[in-house]
């Protein structure tokens, strides 16, 4: 079984994560993003794509809904964030931490998990296709 990677063009501008904040939608595409922190925020229906997203921390963060596709966190901290009914496709987690995160019916196709730890995670109800 051959996991598709992410999709993710060269030379991407870097930004914030809280420029999501200015945005007409709740969308971020075709960027990179180093060290933010964004933690304890809540912010349903986020759409993520085409990037790569490094040395961040969204801990205790409520993503519910949110659809990422063709993404890559690098050493990223998700540690209790709420990720309940997502749809995240074509993603690569590197060295992320996502202790008990809440992925309960979520859809999840072409995921890779390396070197990252995933205690307490619950995947309950959720759709699992080459991850």
């Amino acid at each position: 079984m051959k996991i598709d990677s992410p999709k993710i063009p060269n030379d991407l501008p870097l930004r914030n994560f809280n420029d999501i904040f200015y945005e007409e939608d709740p969308e971020l595409e075709l960027c990179q993003i180093h060290d933010s922190i964004f933690d304890n925020e809540m912010l349903p229906r986020v759409r993520l794509y085409k990037m790569i997203i490094r040395n961040c921390k969204f801990n205790n963060t409520d993503f519910s809904n949110i659809d990422i596709t063709d993404v890559l966190f690098d050493n990223c901290d998700f540690s209790n964030a709420k990720m309940r009914n997502s749809s995240i496709h074509r993603v690569k987690f590197v060295n992320c931490k996502l202790l008990g995160v809440d992925f309960t019916e979520s859809s999840f196709g072409n995921i890779e998990f390396n070197d990252s730890l995933l205690n307490l995670a619950s995947f309950g109800n959720s759709r699992l296709e080459k991850v």
